[in-house]
């Protein structure tokens, strides 16, 4: 693995030191695009996976982390592993929103992808792109937005719990982490949206597998 320099643009909370290996998920759409690279390279050489947040606007747009972001990050980190948000439009899904869609699932397979989330609207759109993902091996996980009950668990492989609107930066709702302990006793279950140092613990705790962090988890270099 490559040492991360001193002069290094991104570094990791302090608190990231208190999680075991594996469980913390950086999420890349956080830092600065030129700055992926760095974030994605910093949390391989500790051990923790790469969150990539696919968000489409109605337009087909990539506002979040783009197809061609995340190969550049899985050519220049190849040791990366990568974990995965696809975010679509609430309504107005139109062919270029598909497009885009696919286009980011197809370059999933491309690298090494563990887990990706999607809602089930999007699971139900994109069956077979799905199939083909699970043929590498990846686990498919459901979205549980915020204010929804634990959800429908048949045929996923996990929940990644959100405790804000996903594509928002709002501030987290802590009382979703109720839906970790229940959901934690028959799937795995991630947290993501807003996590704090203090959040990420309170999760762990609650029994989530992954904890998604990125403003809260980044410290960048002026």
């Amino acid at each position: 693995m490559t040492a991360v320099s001193e002069s290094s643009a991104v570094r990791m909370a302090p608190w990231a030191s208190a999680f075991a290996p594996g469980t913390i998920s950086g999420s890349v759409y956080a830092v600065p695009a030129s700055l992926r690279v760095e974030a994605a390279r910093l949390l391989t050489d500790q051990g923790h996976r790469v969150h990539v947040d696919f968000i489409i606007a109605d337009d087909g747009n990539a506002i979040g982390v783009t197809p061609e972001d995340l190969i550049r990050i899985a050519k220049e980190v190849p040791e990366a592993r990568f974990d995965a948000h696809l975010i679509l439009p609430e309504h107005n899904i139109t062919e270029a929103v598909l497009k885009a869609a696919a286009s980011s699932i197809h370059a999933l397979a491309q690298v090494r992808t563990e887990t990706f989330a999607l809602s089930p609207q999007a699971m139900e759109t994109f069956v077979d792109l799905l199939r083909s993902l699970r043929e590498r091996k990846v686990s498919i996980w459901t979205e549980v937005p915020v204010g929804a009950g634990p959800t429908h668990l048949d045929h996923v492989d996990g929940a990644l719990v959100m405790l804000i609107e996903s594509g928002t930066r709002n501030e987290a709702d802590r009382s979703q982490l109720r839906k970790v302990s229940a959901l934690a006793t028959t799937t795995s279950v991630g947290i993501d949206g807003g996590v704090t140092a203090t959040l990420a613990a309170e999760g762990r705790d609650a029994g989530a597998d992954v904890i998604v962090s990125g403003r809260a988890l980044f410290e960048i270099s002026d």
